[in-house]
């Protein structure tokens, strides 16, 4: 019996581990993903503004970083309503996922970050 006992504590204390950790990444998800709505905010805008070379620079940078951020959505969705059994493997998806993201907003930082309405 107390075998059993320690077993059903080390299962719940695995647990609650398990959700603490998806927790964090779901909230460090969640803070990739607004400054990604930020900076498509401003890559919009430089593209509206933006000649016509650059407009279609950007505006692929634009539907990458979307793309990218639809994906990360997703993969959250599906580590948010996962059982404990698939966690795992849902988790590695989710930051393969956000670093594929953040890897699309670096890029875009570095190509259009200093582009202040230049014509193309």
């Amino acid at each position: 019996d107390k075998l059993k006992e320690k077993t059903a504590e080390a299962a719940a204390a695995a647990g609650e581990l398990i959700a603490s950790v998806r927790d964090e990444l779901l909230a460090d998800g969640e803070d990739t993903l607004t400054a990604a709505k930020t900076q498509l905010a401003e890559l919009q805008q430089k593209a509206a503004a933006a000649g016509a070379e650059s407009k279609v620079k950007l505006e692929q940078a634009i539907a990458d970083l979307k793309q990218r951020m639809a994906a990360a959505r997703e993969k959250m969705a599906e580590l948010e309503a996962a059982g404990s059994e698939a966690w795992k493997d849902l988790s590695d998806g989710t930051e393969q996922s956000m670093a594929e993201l953040q890897k699309a907003m670096s890029q875009a930082k570095s190509r259009f970050g200093d582009t202040t309405q230049q014509g193309g």
